[in-house]
């Protein structure tokens, strides 16, 4: 009975952890917005009847890590993540990991990640397609909440992929969809069309502004990117300037944000390298040494 008792109120506290958002135990939102149902198994199996809450909190968010580490590389190279295609490695994993120490849980966590085929390479060549477009609105939040929260700037992530509040977020082209203004780079509109599918050509903004400016020039929307979350705004210039948290967080990752007057072919490959070093550094195994230390 002690045993279930423990158990079920991990589960349970897992589980409201994955319908509200806790900054504490943030991950498990994270995959559960992916509708990864196989973290609960996987979280609760290193858990022991013995284990301190300390002890067991650390295992949740390490395993919580580990499962945001394995959807984001997984999602990036056009790799599933249904049940019934990873079942067999999660269902092996909760064997390996059963009943593990913290520091044993965390090395063979980082090994499994590290030995993964997906790495973030794949961002260069990662592109909206019909099925993955609430993925890409899922990455696009996470990382304008992660720059934001690294930036000392009051963010939401909720707000970023709520359907209910009054202007949702949508995943919006910073090219617009006219070919003429890009004729001087791409033979034909195909090309153009394709090409503006790209990653890094993506941003959130909420839907009365993609209304609005969605249409313009990338000259004239820029501007108005100032106004709006730290993943537009970083695109205007402005947002270097008198921003002290922003810019020391640049200086301390070594992320390469500049801004972009103009927003051409080799920009866009530009935002694209962004996006692939902002994963790297988001989803670095190195996260799990530094859960183990807190």
């Amino acid at each position: 009975m002690k045993k279930f008792e423990k158990f079920s109120h991990y589960y349970l506290l897992i589980k409201k952890a994955s319908e509200e958002f806790n900054p504490k135990l943030e991950y498990i939102y994270y995959n559960a917005c992916f509708n990864f149902t196989l973290q609960y198994p996987l979280i609760l199996a290193p858990i022991k009847l013995e284990d301190d809450e300390k002890t067991i909190f650390k295992k949740i968010k390490l395993v919580s890590a580990f499962i945001d580490m394995y959807i984001a590389r997984r999602i990036i190279n056009y790799k599933t993540i249904r049940y019934s295609s990873v079942q067999y490695t999660m269902f092996n994993l909760m064997k390996e990991i059963r009943d593990l120490d913290l520091k044993d849980l965390t090395t063979l966590l980082k090994n499994r990640i590290e030995d993964m085929d997906e790495d973030f390479n794949g961002v260069l060549k990662f592109k909206l397609h019909s099925q993955n477009k609430k993925k890409i609105h899922n990455l696009l939040a996470r990382i304008t909440y992660f720059i934001e929260n690294k930036s000392n700037y009051a963010s939401n992530f909720e707000k970023y992929i709520s359907k209910e509040i009054n202007k949702p977020f949508e995943v919006e082209h910073i090219w617009s969809i006219k070919y003429d203004d890009h004729k001087d780079e791409f033979i034909t509109e195909e090309e153009f069309l394709t090409y503006r599918q790209n990653f890094g050509n993506f941003i959130l903004l909420p839907k009365d502004f993609n209304q609005s400016f969605g249409a313009d020039p990338y000259e004239k929307k820029v501007v108005e990117y100032f106004g709006q979350n730290f993943l537009a705004k970083s695109l205007n210039k402005a947002c270097y300037d008198k921003n002290p948290s922003f810019l020391k967080f640049i200086k301390e990752s070594g992320l390469p944000f500049k801004p972009h007057e103009n927003f051409k072919k080799k920009d866009l490959d530009t935002r694209q390298e962004l996006y692939r070093q902002i994963c790297d550094y988001i989803w670095n195994p190195l996260v799990l040494d530094k859960i183990l230390s807190e």
